[in-house]
Order: C-alpha cells, then sequence, then structure tokens
C-alpha cells in the first residue's frame, strides 16, 4: 500500500487513503487515518471475498465514511486511485 501525505491547508481534515487489490482473486481494501499535521490517527483493513476491485475501493470508501462518522471527524480529505468511484460519488446511478 502506497500512501502520501500532503498538507492541505490549517483545518482539522483527516486525510485518508484507500487503496484496493485484488482482480483477478480475492480483493481487499484498507485506509490510512492522520491528521493536517500527518500525525497517524489509524488504520483499517478488511478481506472483502470478493475478487472486483472497483466494488473493493468502493467498500473502502464506505467503511472510511463509517469509521470517520463514528469518531465525529466531520471534514475529510479522501484519496482514491479509482476514479469510477469518485465519479459513482458524484452520480449514484452509476453502482
Amino acid at each position: 500500500m502506497n500512501a502520501k501525505w500532503e498538507r492541505h491547508n490549517n483545518s482539522a481534515f483527516q486525510i485518508i487513503d484507500v487503496l484496493a487489490r485484488g482482480s483477478p482473486g480475492v480483493a481487499d481494501c484498507g485506509g490510512i487515518f492522520s491528521n493536517h499535521f500527518a500525525n497517524f490517527l489509524g488504520n483499517f483493513s478488511q478481506n472483502l471475498r470478493i475478487n472486483n476491485s472497483f466494488i473493493a475501493e468502493l467498500w473502502g470508501v464506505i467503511l472510511v465514511i463509517e469509521i470517520a462518522h463514528k469518531k465525529s471527524w466531520l471534514n475529510l480529505w479522501l484519496e482514491c486511485n479509482s476514479s469510477l468511484v469518485v465519479q459513482s460519488s458524484k452520480n449514484p446511478n452509476l453502482v
């Protein structure tokens, strides 16, 4: 998993990288949480038992939002490698 950190501004954004691997093969997803000072806040990984990297990245985004909601992290910066996942967040009819 490759992760990069970039300071976006002085607000309390959570920087999150969501990556998936698989397809063909069983797909996994994972993410890294840090604040705008690059302090590590947590991470997650999940074996999804599916073989589609698009669905794995989509589930990764869903898991990130669920985790952030539980921790009351309201300002999110989400990075995702899949342009289709990004487009589906703008147009739910794609999913």
